[in-house]
């Protein structure tokens, strides 16, 4: 079994669905909880506390976790990968400038849940 990552709660990070059952999501302060085999985390709206084993990957390629019901890729969010995947169903977001103004403002959005 690949040894649980440590996972950055400032982060703000994104969750795949590879076989695009779910939708992606925005996940903020993220922690896995090796022991419990959870991921939990906060979106913009709920926090969440998902089954999961982690399986492997790295934050540059994407953690892959396995639950019951899906396989999850979690990902750094950025500029190129928020416009690709999340601009088309949220067209009034804010233009980021950078990766970091982009981090800032997800990371204060889901702290204020």
């Amino acid at each position: 079994m690949a040894a649980a990552p440590t996972l950055d709660r400032n982060t703000v990070y994104w969750i795949e669905d590879p076989a695009g059952v779910h939708l992606p999501l925005i996940a903020g302060d993220v922690e896995y909880r090796a022991d419990a085999r959870e991921l939990c985390f906060y979106d913009t709206q709920r926090p969440h506390a998902l089954p999961a084993r982690f399986v492997s990957g790295d934050e540059r390629r994407g953690l892959t976790f396995e639950g019951p019901e899906r396989k999850m890729v979690l990902r750094r969010l950025d500029r190129a990968s928020f416009d690709r995947v999340f601009r088309p169903a949220i067209p009034d977001a804010p233009r980021f400038t950078s990766d970091d103004e982009l981090q800032a403002f997800y990371r204060d959005l889901i702290r204020q849940m």
